[in-house]
């Protein structure tokens, strides 16, 4: 079953209240329901292939759906799926019979109708089901890998071995192939899936089938492990990744689990990590099931033998494995006191420190191992013991060597602490400095973002940065407040995904210090949405230099007046259109940073002032962080 994703475009809504009676509490989270019920799991305007619909929404509302008439010759109201997990909803599934290739696509149109004790309101969903194209049939995936291209419009059938993300993998007996969406669909159902045949990263899949139906069910499907070493997966010619064979298959390995941020990624995952060398592990990738993520961090530290599946080798995050099962075979193993030794030595060796006063030197591993005669590499700045001799101007980066031993293994651990010094730069000079390079920005605090963790800082020019906050730092959400004077010092890097530019304090940092004051905010009155969005400035890697701060508009507070109509709230984010073919997204949790209800804001409100921070480009659409926001 689908969590209550939205991933559809809603085309058209309107709604009639038909019963009298109730209580007002009953008639606001009926009309919260409505308004965030959405069809999912298709996109309404190019409909391809059968889709599900809820049957329940928000506040436990009851929804039913009807069909008219003129749209019965191409939608017909399929099978009720009850949940089969927690958080999943019951839905319904709506089989879509596509017009010939040589005919019109047509337009058709469901409605819901959502009842809530004596209350009933209905809800009109508009859309279009898109003819039908040619396709090539492939018997076999291994005819797939060799004879289609990239782009290909083909038919295949498989048996579902496993779920993954918002899709799933289907096996031929053979070879297991990637489907990238395509509904709700059970470990051993058979299908026959018509879509596009995609590529990302290295992982060959159906994306976003057309048509996917239901062949037979409760098939049987026994495939065995492969068992794989760190030394093969990591072996080119071993282990050809670029090989859609090797994808979904299942593989038994043996590492550490390990929580932090091995790919340099800036998000903190799970690993396995190999015992022998701490610079090669996979990704448990996020696309996992979450049972499946929280049941590998239940295993935290420990060294096990687990069966994982190949999603895919990305380009910045390396390999990505997954299990579907909660209850996937895991087994603890003993490490020898070598290898006990070793891993204490990559967990030390891995970790980043930062200090600007005394260091309080590791005297063990985590896992036993005992560290004596550290040693620095400036005793000038910090001596032996870790106590602060004198601060560098800007910082230093100190080497600690120590002896390491468990049992009667003995070898040499390096650390490195950054010695954090006095000298601070504006937020603006922080903005110039290149990605990559460290720096120690003095800003008052802005704002605080829910949707990705972290906050706001600004010069008192009103140029401002974001400090992303990562586990382990979370106790910053909590003690700062908006207004405070800050010290920081950290890495400077960049989100630049989807054509952003936001320059950003990210990766590991360190709070230097704090005024607990309450400064005034320098807020910008005299730009337009149209000002901000044609001064964000989007990054290209290729031309852009690395110091490029990132736009005019970036991490800046405004406030807009004017007369703008909430028209959308899906994924828990309210949408606005500024009429410039770009929507202004604000997440509605974000709003209780600021003391704001998010439930009281619902589509059809106008709204007539809006102070924000701006975030990122979001799919198309500009992400902003509301402090205050008031309605007409």
């Amino acid at each position: 079953m689908k969590k209550l994703y939205m991933l559809a475009l809603l085309l058209f809504a309107s709604f009639a209240l038909v019963a009298c009676g109730g209580d007002n509490t009953e008639e606001t989270q009926l009309q919260e329901a409505y308004n965030s019920l959405m069809i999912y799991d298709t996109q309404l305007g190019q409909i391809r292939g059968s889709f599900n619909v809820p049957l329940e929404g928000r506040h436990g509302v009851e929804v039913s759906w009807e069909i008219p008439e003129d749209s019965q010759p191409y939608l017909e109201l399929g099978d009720v799926f009850e949940p089969t997990e927690e958080g999943d909803l019951r839905e319904q599934r709506v089989v879509v019979t596509r017009p010939e290739a040589e005919e019109d696509h047509e337009d058709i149109m469901l409605i819901a109708t959502l009842t809530f004790g004596d209350l009933t309101m209905t809800k009109e969903f508009d859309g279009r089901v898109m003819a039908e194209v040619p396709r090539d049939i492939f018997e076999s995936f291994e005819d797939l890998y060799t004879q289609a291209s990239i782009g290909d419009d083909v038919i295949v059938k498989g048996v579902v071995v496993a779920r993954v993300g918002s899709g799933y993998f289907v096996t031929d007996g053979t070879h297991v192939l990637s489907v990238f969406r395509g509904g709700s669909h059970n470990i051993g159902d058979e299908l026959e899936i018509a879509g596009e045949y995609a590529r990302w990263n290295t992982l060959y899949q159906i994306s976003g089938p057309d048509n996917v139906e239901v062949l037979s069910t409760g098939n049987e499907v026994n495939l065995e492990p492969t068992p794989l070493t760190f030394d093969e997966l990591y072996d080119e010619e071993a282990f050809d990744v670029t090989d859609p064979r090797v994808h979904g298959a299942l593989y038994e390995m043996e590492g550490i689990v390990v929580r932090g941020d091995l790919a340099g990624s800036g998000y903190t995952n799970y690993y396995l990590q190999d015992v022998e060398d701490g610079s090669r592990f996979f990704l448990f990738t996020h696309y996992s099931r979450t049972e499946a993520i929280g049941h590998i961090g239940d295993y935290e530290d420990e060294y096990i033998r687990i069966t994982v599946r190949l999603y895919a080798k990305h380009a910045r995050d390396g390999f990505m494995m997954f299990f579907d099962e909660a209850n996937v075979e895991i087994e603890v193993l003993e490490l020898d006191e070598e290898a006990l030794l070793d891993a204490d030595i990559f967990g030390l060796e891995d970790q980043t420190y930062m200090t600007n006063e005394d260091f309080v030197l590791p005297s063990e591993g985590q896992r036993g191992s005992v560290i004596t005669n550290w040693s620095s590499s400036d005793t000038s700045v910090i001596n032996d013991d870790g106590e602060i001799v004198a601060l560098p101007s800007g910082y230093a980066e100190i080497t600690f060597t120590g002896d390491i031993a468990f049992g009667e293994h003995e070898k040499t651990v390096e650390i490195t602490v950054l010695v954090v010094g006095t000298d601070t730069i504006s937020v603006d000079d922080a903005l110039n400095t290149a990605d990559g390079e460290y720096a120690h920005v003095e800003g008052v605090i802005t704002g605080f973002n829910y949707h990705a963790p972290g906050f706001f800082i600004q010069d008192a020019d009103g140029t401002g940065i974001y400090v992303r906050v990562f586990a382990g730092e979370e106790w910053m959400l909590d003690e700062l407040e908006v207004g405070n004077k800050i010290t920081i010092f950290g890495e400077i890097d960049r989100y630049y995904s989807h054509g952003n530019n936001q320059k950003q304090i990210s990766g590991m940092k360190l709070l230097t210090s704090n005024d607990e004051g309450d400064h005034e905010l320098n807020i910008e009155t005299d730009m337009s949405f149209e000002d901000i969005i044609n001064g964000y400035v989007a990054f290209d890697e290729e031309t852009d230099p690395l110091t490029q701060p990132g736009g005019i508009t970036n991490s800046v507070i405004y406030t807009v007046e004017g007369s703008f109509t909430i028209d959308l709230i899906d994924f828990g984010d309210a949408n606005f259109d500024v009429g410039l073919d770009m929507n202004i997204i604000f997440d509605l949790d974000n709003l209780e940073w600021f003391e704001i209800d998010p439930d009281t804001i619902s589509e059809g409100d106008v709204v007539t002032s809006i102070t924000f921070i701006t975030e990122r480009i979001h799919f198309g659409n500009y992400r902003v962080v509301v402090i205050d926001i008031e309605f007409e």
